[in-house]
């Protein structure tokens, strides 16, 4: 008797687990899913490296 309730209590166990894994994988992607469509309209805040400014601006030969 002791062994069919430990089967069980793990079964039960194993079956929470796997709903709050399942649960948690939703929640992500519709997380990633908002942010994809946040950052769609923003254009990414990119600086060129000084060196490379210089030479940008500096007068063709």
């Amino acid at each position: 008797m002791q062994n069919v309730a430990i089967i069980i209590l793990l079964l039960i166990c194993f079956i929470v687990l796997f709903a709050l894994f399942r649960m948690s994988y939703k929640m992500l992607t519709k997380v990633r899913q908002e942010e994809r469509a946040e950052n769609a309209n923003k254009l990414p805040n990119r600086q060129l490296h000084p060196k490379l400014k210089e030479h940008k601006n500096k007068p063709k030969r």
